[in-house]
């Protein structure tokens, strides 16, 4: 195994995760993408005391590329019938489903259990906010280094 973070399997349960701490909002591909991106690094953003994939120096490089297996993994979560996507007039929003949350209910590992933690961290700080400023802000903090 060559990668040991973003697997497309493992990017596939984060979003189930991500979705699972807001359920009943609907998110847009790139609030899924910045949630999660936020969550794994949330030390950076002073969220949290460490990041749950550790330092890195090129994490903020991630973020761009992120975009796309995240948008790979939800075709494969729709397809399979855990997350619900709404066409709204913002464009596609995606939610968590009653089958999404089962099986979000039957992870248990030390790492979902952290994810959730910090994802609800997280989501604690971008819930008042808007898309484009949360993405103003990590773009803000990525060329402060």
């Amino acid at each position: 195994m060559t990668k040991l973070f973003n697997t497309p399997f493992e990017v596939s349960m984060r979003i189930l995760l991500a979705l699972l701490i807001a359920p009943k909002k609907q998110m847009s591909l790139d609030m899924i993408t910045a949630i999660d991106f936020l969550t794994i690094y949330s030390s950076d953003f002073d969220i949290s005391d460490y990041n749950l994939h550790g330092e890195n120096i090129f994490s903020f490089s991630e973020f761009t590329s992120k975009r796309k297996v995240i948008s790979e993994s939800i075709k494969e979560l729709v397809l399979k019938d855990l997350v619900t996507v709404i066409q709204s007039e913002q464009g596609f929003q995606y939610k968590l489903n009653n089958r999404g949350k089962n099986l979000c209910d039957t992870f248990t590992s030390d790492y979902a259990s952290e994810y959730i933690g910090f994802a609800q961290e997280v989501w604690d700080f971008v819930n008042e906010k808007s898309e484009v400023e949360i993405i103003n802000y990590i773009n803000n903090k990525a060329a402060q280094l």
